[in-house]
């Protein structure tokens, strides 16, 4: 619980630094006037007490870090409190799985095959148009190991600082075709649950894909972009038609995609997140050696297998006797 709090608080702290520190608009200004006129009074006083200088100086910086922190921190708070409190509200959402959102990158030219580095790109530039507050994001809480339980979760808005430590799992976003097993996870660590079943605003989705997504592409495997003008009018004028058709691609029923780890060859094994040539390799021996897996946790008996990296690449496996 203390861990999690301290979190939550470093998480607030990054996003009000990010407000005040941007100079952009007139609280972020009004924060550092409050600041300096906060350091300014408590050295006034200081220095009318008269304390020696190496005190006064002291009690100044002292108050100048005190007051910084805490200016950063209602910043951080109120920012993240009136984003959710807009997504929560907001009638003017068309939302989307995100794996209709990867289907319409890749009619985009993006590379999401087999050994290209722009699935990675994707996920973590999707967190962070999150974290940028540029794609309103919702999910269900991941709270327990049940999958029955964590689908029956309602689906709400994902905050802004979630994205500080979480990423989208690129490995899931691109193979599966259920949208539930999309999920955030904790980045290295994957000590903490996320949000499965992720869904983005459809209109804020399609302009970051259309702007701020074609800078993260990879430069090697980037196709050719749109040059033309007329080319680009005629996208612009479309995205309104493709939100309608990704969202009533919502209710479609989609197939279980996971790896059968008992009939999975080396090749199959190998994209999984963490899964190389030789941990593929020394699952395949551990299942000629010991028959099939009864269950996906059986996996934790595989030399190079730890709990973490099962955790991670559970939700891509299944086990069919």
């Amino acid at each position: 619980m203390l861990r999690a709090m301290l979190k939550h608080i470093q998480q607030i702290l990054v996003i009000g630094w990010k407000e005040i520190s941007s100079f952009s608009t007139l609280y972020s200004l009004l924060a550092w006037v409050e600041i300096a006129l906060t350091t300014f009074f408590a050295l006034v006083f200081a220095d009318m007490a008269e304390l020696s200088r190496s005190t006064v100086g002291f009690i100044g910086l002292l108050i100048f870090v005190s007051s910084s922190l805490l200016v950063t921190a209602f910043f951080g708070w109120l920012t993240e409190t009136k984003h959710v409190e807009y997504i929560e509200h907001s009638d003017a959402f068309n939302k989307i799985p995100l794996i209709e959102l990867r289907d319409e990158a890749v009619k985009r030219g993006w590379d999401f095959s087999e050994g290209s580095e722009q699935p990675l790109e994707f996920a973590f530039a999707i967190g962070q148009a999150g974290l940028e507050f540029e794609v309103p994001f919702w999910g269900r809480k991941q709270s327990s190991d049940s999958e029955a339980e964590n689908r029956n979760n309602i689906l709400e808005p994902i905050p802004a600082s979630h994205w500080i430590q979480f990423t989208v799992e690129p490995v899931l976003l691109i193979s599966s075709t259920d949208n539930f097993f999309v999920r955030t996870f904790e980045f290295p660590s994957l000590d903490v649950k996320g949000y499965l079943d992720l869904h983005v605003d459809c209109d804020h989705a399609l302009q970051w894909l259309s702007d701020t997504a074609e800078a993260s592409r990879n430069l090697d495997l980037k196709k050719e972009r749109i040059g033309e003008s007329g080319e680009q009018a005629e996208l612009l004028s479309q995205e309104v038609d493709t939100c309608g058709d990704l969202a009533r691609n919502e209710t479609e029923e989609h197939a279980d995609e996971r790896i059968d780890l008992n009939a999975a060859t080396i090749e199959q094994l190998q994209p999984l997140s963490g899964v190389g040539a030789i941990t593929a390799a020394a699952i395949e021996a551990y299942r000629n050696e010991h028959g099939l897996f009864r269950s996906v946790d059986e996996l934790s008996k595989v030399k190079g297998i730890g709990q973490k990296k099962l955790d991670l690449i559970r939700s891509a496996l299944k086990v069919n006797e």
